[in-house]
């Protein structure tokens, strides 16, 4: 059953929509091509995304066996680079100078 407030809210909502649709309309109007050509962007990116999605889905034993041709084909001066250019200033930056003044209570002292 519709009543008044119904009705009103109703109102508001169809205004609100026509709005919003001429506003679309407007946008569509002023840059009608770069709309479009960014609309068909994000459509080829998300397809891509998808078509990336569907073939990354491998079995382990496939994972495993592309790693183990991909260690091969670098060999183990490729390997060597990469594992150069890993980044150092992600290393850890703390001291342990806490841990060397407080040597009687740290269990890890004899090992």
């Amino acid at each position: 059953m519709l009543s008044i407030d119904n009705l009103s809210h109703l109102s508001l909502l169809s205004r609100f929509f026509s709005y919003r649709k001429a506003a679309l309309a407007n946008i569509v109007q002023r840059f009608g091509s770069r709309v479009r050509e960014a609309l068909m962007t994000a459509s080829e990116a998300i397809s891509n995304a998808v078509a990336e999605a569907e073939q990354a889905t491998t079995t382990p034993v496939e994972s495993m066996s592309r790693f183990v041709r991909e260690m091969n084909e670098k060999g183990m001066s490729g390997l060597a680079a990469e594992y150069h250019t890993i980044d150092y200033d992600d290393s850890p930056s703390g001291t342990h100078k806490a841990f060397m003044m407080n040597m009687p209570k740290n269990r890890y002292s004899g090992l």
